[in-house]
């Protein structure tokens, strides 16, 4: 028996506009434009050299702090292998690690921040690079007043 050619047609028909989605979905097209990579801007003026060594004293002092940190979680882990129930003070064990400053970060931040305030040539420079050195001398447990 034979399918009328209506039938033939309109199956064939059918199986095309069914078809044209299936392939809308398998074509990619062409690959997506990559965003573009974005370059920092520049700093419209260079750093002076109070920031430059502004910079550094910040970069020491961050180091210090993390050894500090570093050595004060070491602490802990000893005194809790021994005993677990002895209170720990974080605050002071972390102070007094930053006060011997072993690895003698702290005393280069101390230099870097007063190379920046002698090198200052306004009075917001000299304010942050003062501002800085006060906090690596309370820091390493010179005083505010040495």
């Amino acid at each position: 028996m034979r399918t009328p050619t209506r039938w033939q047609v309109t199956g064939a028909v059918g199986v095309g506009l069914l078809g044209v989605p299936l392939l809308r979905l398998l074509w990619t097209g062409p690959a997506p434009l990559f965003l573009p990579v974005l370059k920092p801007s520049r700093v419209p003026f260079p750093p002076s050299r109070s920031q430059t060594a502004l910079h550094e004293a910040a970069f020491w002092w961050v180091r210090a702090v993390q050894l500090a940190d570093d050595d004060c979680d070491d602490a802990r882990a000893a005194l809790n292998s021994w005993d677990p129930a002895a209170t720990f003070n974080q605050k002071e064990t972390r102070r007094q690690f930053l006060a011997g400053d072993r690895a003698g970060y702290l005393r280069r931040a101390r230099w870097a921040a007063q190379r920046a305030a002698a090198l200052a040539r306004t009075p917001r420079e000299l304010y942050r690079a003062e501002r800085e050195l006060l906090q690596v001398k309370s820091d390493a447990g010179l005083g505010a007043g040495l």
